[in-house]
């Protein structure tokens, strides 16, 4: 206490004071609004022990101003289902939107208050919609009639033939008759095809045939065809007191007329049917679009008062709170204002990203049974970053080192090239193509660039677009791996007006599909053999840069969207976005699968798939190429009541092993090359492969619903 070494005192200054906002709100049925904010504030206190007024006030006041806010987070979602179903001619579709944004205020630390304050928000916008294609045909009689089955005329004759049969005192079909004999004696099917009895001729004794006791006994139910009955039999029972049969009369087998129907109203026939079917064969499609922004703003020197913005400034204003993604001249008109920091110790960068993503897929039934699923998709992913600063603190701020990356996805159509002869030893003609088509592109690029001025080198290349000119060999290897003319590839733009701008927007997606076919195990005669035969066939292709980047030597001085810097080294144009790698991955998955199920369990499986993979660089101007072929047998049976060991019983009531087991054998050969080829080399060279033999039996066998062993 009261010694020479008096320990100094230390107060804890940590009075934090937060608040939380929550609003949910049901705008309308289809509107719904989710609101939700966190103000993280701090009671900034006077050092040292609380033990005067003027203390105590500034604490009071600090208190009911809120304190100080060290971090403001909010997020706002808005959902809204458009109420399609309640317009009539819009009712078979459904679309939801979604809206979100995030905003976010962090307080710069008090002892480096001149760098500002930090501003970020984002942005989601998300639709997604689907068109069911069968409630909109159905809104129509006629093609009501199709979908369900009963617009085609033969359809039409088996639904009556049904109908029919179904109707008491009916038969299936008509009685034959005999030759000079009477209908009574044949006999006629009831409704569920079973052929009564036949009656005893009441002009006869029937009790004594042949000196023989006859007793009347209900013959066994037959299935009655006019084809099969080829004679008549009577059932007695000999002194023996067995049954006999004596076959009386044949019976003329009579052929049974076609029944002409006549055509129904709402009926169609012949071509226009089937053209119908076509016309409706889209049964659905379904889109789903993303977009998502997001900003960092450094350096901002204002403050917050209530749901993170000064009401005094109207600064960063709601729509940014809301996010807005501001562009240049939005940034530049804030600097101007004073609201960023002119402090040259600035080295925090302004970040914006985007990322879009877009997938439509539909399905599409020409026929019963057979059925086409279609993809497209799109990936685009952009990262922007700069300096904003005042690099001398008197000169103003200037926009500085601007950079820009990301990535690009899409789904493509490759195969034209796919089944062309392949040795990896040997420049494939594809790639002697592929060498081909750069003089045409630089033919075409040296007309269209201002900055070229038509000069051509002595290798036939025009100045500035020489063999191995991005620009060149890009679109030379498209048109040569897709087998088009090179002349028709779009060009990449080169210029980055805004982050949602798509340099490689001339790329557009293209649909892969998967088809699948079951009817053939439907088919009279194949019934018999197969409880289920499908195929199926694939295809599916991605074409994506992994990375492109900004070249900063890039210029455009008449900002007519073309280079005109040459790079030193290669005499070539330097490009806006340089690519480093570019890739096609592409795959039959399967060309073709055949699986079989006849009718005693056995299963069979047949596929073919093959595959390619092909990886440029713009680096070393190398094409690595991978092949992939493989083929699969596969057999499968399933044995019912099969006792896993004789005589063995398990459990307390004795519970034999006699359950299922399935034996199955998988075959596979799968055949892997991979050829480097380089431009201008003349030579190519296998760097891998592999042969893949796979022989795979097994067999299962289940002891219960929860055990089973392989």
């Amino acid at each position: 206490g009261g010694g020479p070494y008096k320990i100094p005192e230390t107060y804890n200054k940590y009075f934090t004071f937060d608040r939380y906002y929550v609003l949910q709100w049901n705008l309308t049925r289809s509107l719904a609004m989710d609101f939700s904010a966190t103000n993280n504030a701090r009671i900034d206190e006077p050092p040292g022990r609380i033990d005067t007024d003027f203390k105590k006030d500034s604490i009071r006041t600090n208190f009911f101003r809120g304190g100080r806010t060290t971090n403001y987070q909010q997020d706002f979602t808005l959902n809204y289902n458009v109420p399609t179903n309640k317009i009539p001619l819009l009712d078979w579709t459904t679309l939801r939107a979604g809206y979100n944004s995030k905003y976010n205020w962090l307080a710069a630390s008090l002892l480096a208050r001149e760098l500002g304050n930090k501003l970020s928000n984002t942005q989601t916008k998300t639709l997604n919609g689907e068109l069911k294609w069968e409630e909109f045909y159905n809104k129509n009689k006629t093609l009501r009639a199709l979908q369900n089955g009963m617009g085609v005329r033969r359809n039409a004759r088996e639904s009556r033939t049904i109908e029919q049969s179904t109707q008491p005192g009916r038969s299936k079909s008509k009685t034959s008759r005999g030759k000079g004999g009477d209908n009574s004696r044949v006999p006629s099917p009831d409704v569920f095809g079973k052929a009564p009895t036949a009656k005893a001729d009441s002009t006869r004794d029937n009790t004594y045939v042949d000196g023989q006791k006859r007793e009347p006994v209900s013959s066994l139910p037959t299935i009655f065809s006019p084809t099969a009955l080829r004679y008549r039999y009577d059932t007695i029972r000999n002194k023996d007191g067995k049954i006999i049969k004596i076959k009386k009369r044949k019976i003329k087998k009579v052929k049974e007329p076609r029944e002409k129907i006549p055509k129904q109203k709402g009926e169609i026939g012949g071509f226009a049917g089937v053209a119908l079917n076509f016309a409706t064969a889209l049964k659905r499609t379904a889109i789903q679009y993303t977009e998502d922004f997001g900003t960092t703003l450094p350096g901002y020197m204002d403050s917050t008062q209530l749901l993170g913005m000064n009401f005094r400034s109207h600064q960063p204003g709601f729509a940014y709170l809301f996010g807005y993604q501001p562009d240049t001249s939005w940034i530049n008109r804030f600097g101007q204002k004073g609201l960023l920091s002119r402090d040259s110790l600035v080295s925090a960068m302004i970040q914006q990203r985007y990322n879009q993503r877009l997938s439509i897929s539909a399905q599409v039934t020409p026929f019963r049974d057979f059925n086409i699923d279609l993809s497209l998709d799109k990936t685009f992913d952009k990262q922007y970053s700069e300096l904003y600063k005042d690099t001398t603190g008197f000169a103003g701020l200037a926009r500085l080192n601007p950079y820009a990356l990301g990535s690009f996805s899409i789904s493509y159509i490759s195969y034209q090239t796919l089944f062309t002869s392949f040795d990896p030893n040997v420049v494939s003609a594809t790639f002697k193509q592929f060498e081909a088509n750069r003089k045409i592109l630089s033919t075409k690029l040296g007309a269209l660039n201002p900055y070229q001025g038509g000069a051509v080198g002595t290798d036939g290349y025009y100045k500035g677009y020489g063999r191995y000119a991005q620009d060149v060999v890009i679109p030379s290897f498209i048109a040569a791996y897709t087998n088009k003319d090179p002349a028709s590839i779009q060009l990449f733009g080169n210029s980055n007006p805004s982050i949602r701008h798509n340099p490689f927007s001339s790329l557009m997606p293209k649909p892969n599909w998967t088809l699948t076919y079951n009817g053939l195990s439907k088919l009279p005669g194949l019934d018999k053999i197969f409880s289920s035969f499908s195929i199926r066939h694939g295809y599916k292709s991605t074409f994506s840069m992994n990375s492109f980047n900004t070249a900063l030597l890039f210029t455009d001085p008449l900002r007519v969207g073309y280079p005109s810097f040459k790079d030193t080294l290669t005499g070539n144009f330097i490009p806006y976005f340089l690519i480093p790698n570019i890739t096609i991955q592409e795959a039959f998955e399967p060309l073709i699968e055949i699986d079989m199920t006849f009718t005693n369990q056995l299963q069979t499986r047949f596929e073919f798939r093959k595959s390619r993979q092909l990886s440029l660089s713009l680096i070393d101007y190398q094409l690595a190429e991978n092949r992939s072929t493989e083929v699969t047998f596969g057999l499968n049976w399933r044995k019912k009541g099969m006792p896993l060991i004789r005589d063995i019983r398990i459990g307390k009531n004795g519970m034999k092993l006699d359950n299922d087991v399935t034996l199955r054998m998988d075959f596979s050969l799968r055949d892997d090359a991979t050829a480097n080829s380089k431009l201008d080399q003349g030579t190519a060279f296998g760097t891998g492969g592999q042969k893949v033999i796979r022989i795979a039996p097994s067999i299962d066998y289940v002891l219960n619903n929860k055990v089973s062993m392989k």
